[in-house]
């Protein structure tokens, strides 16, 4: 895992990056790698998700080649991989419902009687 994010942050800190893109993206490869360190596979998947739009957005105003946007898609996805791997198993949830049979009934002939037999 560390090496994994260890990749993202050499992409992200690349001395080819724009110095804009680089500073973008270095405190968003910090929340995954914090996130990571924490045992936190969710806030970590977050940071990653970051990571990938703000890829997506440098690329489209120019400042990232599609080269450097791939190579750090990638490096991304293969972390995402791994925190996928770390995340617990979805847990199922039941539902009981409890019925309780009233011991003492009302008294009383017919239906809706319960109140003496008075309408």
């Amino acid at each position: 895992m560390a090496l994994l994010v260890g990749g993202l942050a050499g992409c992200a800190g690349s001395a080819s990056l724009p110095r804009s893109a680089a500073a973008l993206l270095q405190p968003r490869v910090a929340a995954i790698r914090m996130a990571a360190s924490a045992g936190d596979p969710a806030g970590a998947m977050a940071a990653a998700a970051e990571v990938r739009r703000t890829v997506a957005a440098l690329q489209a105003t120019g400042d990232l080649s599609a080269k450097q946007a791939t190579a750090i898609l990638a490096a991304a996805a293969e972390v995402e991989t791994q925190l996928a791997l770390l995340a617990p198993p979805a847990v199922e949830t039941s539902t009981t419902t409890a019925t309780t049979i009233d011991a003492h009934p009302a008294k009383g002939k017919g239906k809706d009687k319960g109140d003496g037999g008075k309408d």
